[in-house]
């Protein structure tokens, strides 16, 4: 932790400490260098799903270090990349949430789309069979129909060839 201390060259005056009890301003003193160390340590382990809110509360700390002296600028900087980042990632996430809903909805309109085909399908194929039965009636009929006019135009041949002349 000394090490990160040093890495960003911090030289606080803990200037308001000064009207604390002296055992008391060390012990805070420490406080805040663990505090500021912790704090650039768990920087690199924050993770995209982590909650905001940890940001948030690391810049607070950050103002709190900052009055004691504390260079807090480059942290501070990368914290507000990283929480604007954040912002992105919950707006994109929320962008796709209104996409999968859309989706979801086309895939239902699909379905209904193609339950109608498939009605449509299963009508056409009772019409069809529907009509080949009408159409062999309707052959059926113009067979009876002209066997009977055939039997008809024999009888009738008949009959005159029968006639005395």
């Amino acid at each position: 932790m000394w090490a990160i201390i040093e890495l960003y060259s911090q030289k606080p005056h803990f200037a308001p400490l000064k009207e604390m009890n002296e055992d008391c301003r060390e012990g805070l003193a420490i406080a805040h260098f663990v505090t500021f160390g912790n704090l650039v340590q768990r920087l690199p382990d924050l993770k995209p799903n982590d909650p905001v809110d940890i940001i948030n509360n690391s810049l607070e700390t950050l103002s709190d270090l900052e009055t004691h002296g504390f260079d807090v600028g480059p942290v501070r900087g990368r914290l507000n990349q990283l929480l604007s980042l954040k912002t992105k990632m919950c707006r994109h996430q929320d962008t796709l949430k209104e996409v999968e809903k859309e989706i979801e909805t086309c895939k239902h309109e699909k379905s209904m789309v193609e339950k109608e085909i498939d009605e449509l399908k299963e009508k056409t194929r009772a019409l069809q069979s529907k009509s080949e039965q009408i159409a062999t009636k309707q052959k059926a009929k113009e067979e009876e129909l002209m066997r009977m006019q055939t039997n008809d135009l024999e009888v009738d041949f008949e009959k005159l060839a029968a006639t005395p002349l």
